[in-house]
């Protein structure tokens, strides 16, 4: 299971699983699109279930934003009082 949702997190699976590839294993990955700018799973040699985007991850991707926004724009202080 891998949802595409940071690049770091995707890259760091897809070698997981295709060193388990590579070592005889039989690996699917089931890669849910929550991050519209994560175009595919990385994995080179895994079977690779892609599923598309819902509402769900839309909302989820837009609140991601928002949060985000939020925190590079607010101060120290603000985020810790």
């Amino acid at each position: 299971f891998s949802p595409q949702w940071a690049v770091s997190h995707v890259n760091f699976l897809a070698k997981i699983a295709d060193s388990l590839v590579e070592a005889g294993h039989e690996v699917v990955i089931l890669a849910p699109r929550v991050d519209p700018f994560i175009k595919r799973a990385r994995s080179k040699k895994a079977r690779v279930i892609e599923l598309p985007e819902n509402e769900f991850t839309k909302r989820w991707d837009a609140a991601k934003i928002r949060t985000v926004d939020l925190f590079w724009n607010a101060s120290i202080v603000e985020m810790y009082s």
